[in-house]
């Protein structure tokens, strides 16, 4: 399983042992069946993607 992606100290922009430490995990799901429209098409998966990565680029 992948490691999850520490968060970057906000003012350096810079992550360190130390502050992977005190970080929390995020751990998002993606997929068709995670929308509550386009569910069980290319769109909804596609859709559900994008939504769970804007996630992680804002954590």
């Amino acid at each position: 399983m992948d490691e999850p992606l520490p968060r970057a100290n906000k003012k350096s922009g810079q992550v360190s042992y130390h502050d992977q430490a005190q970080l929390h995990e995020l751990q998002v799901f993606a997929g068709e069946e995670t929308r509550r429209t386009h569910y069980s098409t290319i769109l909804g998966a596609y859709l559900s993607g994008f939504r769970e990565a804007n996630k992680l680029l804002k954590h």
